[in-house]
């Protein structure tokens, strides 16, 4: 053990706060990713076409989301264990990623710590690598393609987490009552399951332009 009882040097503590704290910035290029089926070199075994009822999405990209999710979510639970400390109510990729940077010397204190260094730091080379640009930022173009794709209520659950504070309060149901209230109209239905599709772009606009009521309900105004 080193640096105060630590099981890991403070230098890969501060590794741990870095990636943590790179997380937030990744996650709306790794959600552009899954909706508009980047393939990025990937090969078909990691990047397929989804059913056809639904529209194509990148797997590859989406399993990525879904791991750093599980992977932030299970650091938090060992530390509370390990710490005795009470489990916070996190279920989101951004909320447990800034609970882990406040915690981070509770997290170097636990046995599990090494791991941590190794599998947090990883994760986030994994995405930074999957999302990578020339120039590192999202263009204009890439913004308006990402909102020109097409998704089902189902689907809008698995990105909303990485859509920042255009995603608040956004989820399945969010879009099922746009769409009843008539503020959200389909682009296609599926003649055979009754699937209905949706842009990513006018699901974020109708949401903004049609706050909901009550401070939390997913009521149209």
């Amino acid at each position: 053990m080193s640096d105060q009882h630590m099981f890991i040097t403070d230098a890969e503590r501060l590794e741990i706060i870095d990636a943590l704290r790179e997380i937030p910035d990744l996650l709306e290029p790794l959600a552009l990713a899954i909706v508009r089926g980047d393939r990025h070199g990937l090969t078909d075994s990691t990047t397929r076409r989804a059913p056809q009822s639904t529209p194509p999405i990148d797997y590859a990209a989406q399993a990525m989301a879904e791991d750093v999710h599980n992977l932030l979510i299970g650091w938090v639970r060992v530390v509370c264990e390990e710490r005795a400390l009470r489990e916070p109510d996190v279920d989101s990729i951004v909320q447990a990623a800034h609970w882990l940077d406040r915690n981070a010397t509770a997290l170097a204190m636990s046995p599990g710590a090494a791991d941590a260094h190794r599998t947090i730091c990883a994760a986030v080379r994994r995405i930074r690598q999957r999302t990578r640009r020339g120039d590192a930022t999202l263009t204009d173009e890439d913004l308006a393609r990402g909102g020109r794709q097409i998704l089902t209520a189902y689907q809008i659950d698995r990105i909303v987490p990485m859509l920042g504070e255009r995603g608040r309060g956004l989820n399945r149901r969010r879009v099922e009552l746009l769409a009843k209230a008539g503020v959200l109209r389909p682009v296609s239905r599926d003649a055979d399951t009754g699937t209905r599709f949706f842009r990513l772009g006018d699901i974020l606009a109708a949401h903004a332009e049609h706050p909901r009521r009550g401070g939390g309900s997913a009521r149209t105004a």
